[in-house]
């Protein structure tokens, strides 16, 4: 049975657990798209700044304490965890881009590099992480709301 997007019915959300906001980036419909998500947590718990690449990800590995760097090869996302220290906010923006840079596969130097609070996660981000729990980290706030309470970005 096939059902278009636009004309679910009520109970197909129900099973979904409610409908809210997803993604629905032309990109990931493509069928072809070969592109593994990589996660870094970006740390310098050790004294010295680190990126340490996560495999099999999902939403418990982005650490509160520190900054993580998800290259999605189109876009760098820069999650920023609520107990993430100065050192660590300061650095991750340049070890973003150093890592374009040197990356073997030829990326784009103009590669959009996304700042994200924890808390405040859009779709395009969430979309990469399976079983999303929109709640883990909003009391219970849609994402709406928390956008209009996060008001101007250039303060992280």
């Amino acid at each position: 049975h096939v059902i278009a997007e636009g004309q679910e019915p009520a109970d197909f959300w129900v099973t979904l657990g409610g409908k809210s906001q997803y993604s629905t980036s032309k990109r990931l419909q493509e069928e072809d798209m070969q592109i593994t998500p990589r996660l870094f947590e970006c740390s310098n718990q050790t004294g010295q700044f680190v990126a340490t690449e996560i495999s099999n990800f999902n939403q418990d590995d982005l650490d509160e304490d520190d900054v993580m760097l998800l290259d999605t090869w189109d876009q760098i996302f820069l999650w920023v965890g609520k107990g993430a220290n100065e050192t660590e906010k300061n650095e991750v923006v340049g070890t973003a881009q150093e890592y374009l840079r040197s990356h073997p596969g030829g990326r784009d130097l103009d590669c959009p590099i996304i700042l994200i609070k924890q808390g405040f996660e859009p779709p395009t981000f969430t979309g990469w992480f399976h079983a999303w729990d929109p709640h883990k980290w909003s009391d219970g706030k849609s994402y709406e709301e928390m956008k209009a309470e996060l008001g101007d970005a250039s303060s992280i």
